[in-house]
């Protein structure tokens, strides 16, 4: 081929190459809106009709799937346990019990002072947050969680620190087959939660479900971090933790021998499934079920003081906002939709559509 066949074969390239941009170009405002479908015509010379449909309504599709749905991905550390407000209503916080506890004691009306012939213990929320180094509070408005317990025999005992029974710690499964005992005339089944309302079913239906009481972890959790002040006790920190399929797994912190504040954490497995219960929410696919303290065979006798702040996570939160989140059918279904915002938190990208439903005005 000659030279000059060779200049006028790629100039004719280049010259349909610039049409075909400036083609791509129209479609893009065709797909926002911008402009019509009367170039249709000299587009078709260049560009198959199978294909130009599939540009065209592809593009218009992709759009108006981020206009209805806008899905944000982040990698998030949140504050799931902070102890700042007591829902225990009475001072202590968090249920704290032993391995020496009887079964009246676990069964019966919670005592947060309890002291017998084989161990003593004590639960309380103090004021004040965690203090550092030089003597200052981080936030002198905040709580902390403070424990005191012994044991007057050896052993490798345990200690198990617990949400209390609230609304807040409380969720519902339903197990996918009816409770026969709530098919009896004059027989309802009883909710999970204090505030019935809150019940998927307020009126007591005859769905067999399980009460679910624990930390919720919404995302998918990488991490569990919490702030332990310690006077080097011969103890070991865990958490018990358990799935939506009910499987429960033991993960430790790490050892308490050591004085002062100092924030321990430990990597969730991946073993340990954790599915969302929310597509919408990306909600808890874990639950925390307790802290557990966890007394080494060498451990010196005498009295245990520890005290613990901002449980925290490290998780993957996968949270879609659309149009119409704000609608809600009761006040059960708004008070869910809080409690999973309430969880993960706002972010900047979806402040609007993460704002709080006001749940007042739901009948």
């Amino acid at each position: 081929m000659k030279d000059s066949e060779k200049g006028i074969n790629k100039k004719g390239i280049n010259n349909k190459m610039n049409g075909l941009r400036r083609i791509m170009g129209r479609v893009s405002k065709i797909a926002s809106g911008k402009e019509g479908l009367h170039f249709m015509g000299s587009f078709s010379k260049i560009v198959p009709v199978s294909l130009m449909s599939l540009i065209v309504f592809g593009f218009s599709g992709a759009t108006e799937s981020r206009e209805l749905l806008e899905e944000v991905t982040e990698l998030r550390s949140l504050t799931v346990e902070s102890w700042d407000q007591d829902y225990s209503n009475q001072g202590w916080g968090w249920r704290l019990s032993t391995d020496q506890d009887d079964a009246q004691e676990k069964e019966g009306k919670y005592n947060p002072k309890k002291s017998s012939v084989r161990a003593y213990r004590e639960v309380k929320l103090l004021e004040g947050g965690k203090v550092n180094y030089s003597g200052e509070q981080s936030n002198p408005q905040a709580k902390i969680l403070g424990i005191k317990f012994t044991f007057n025999f050896s052993g490798n005992h345990l200690v198990y620190l617990s949400p209390p029974v609230a609304d807040r710690y409380t969720s519902e499964k339903y197990l996918g087959y009816i409770d026969e005992a709530a098919l009896l005339v004059g027989v309802k089944r009883p909710s999970c939660f204090q505030d019935k309302n809150r019940s998927f079913d307020a009126e007591g239906g005859s769905q067999a479900i399980q009460c679910i009481r624990g930390v919720r972890l919404p995302g998918q959790v990488q991490h569990l971090m919490i702030w332990v002040l310690s006077r080097n006790y011969d103890y070991t920190l865990e958490a018990l933790l358990e799935n939506s399929q009910g499987k429960t797994a033991s993960v430790k912190f790490g050892d308490l021998d050591f004085l002062g504040w100092r924030q321990l954490a430990v990597r969730i497995p991946k073993n340990l499934e954790q599915e969302s219960t929310d597509a919408a929410l990306g909600g808890a696919g874990l639950i925390l079920k307790r802290l557990q303290l966890r007394r080494k065979p060498y451990a010196k006798s005498g009295k245990v003081h520890l005290f613990f702040d901002d449980l925290k996570i490290l998780t993957n939160i996968k949270r879609k906002g659309y149009p119409g989140r704000s609608v809600v059918f009761d006040k059960a279904d708004c008070e869910e939709l809080n409690k999973e915002n309430e969880l993960i938190g706002g972010s900047k990208e979806n402040s609007g559509a993460w704002s709080k439903i006001d749940c007042s005005k739901v009948r």
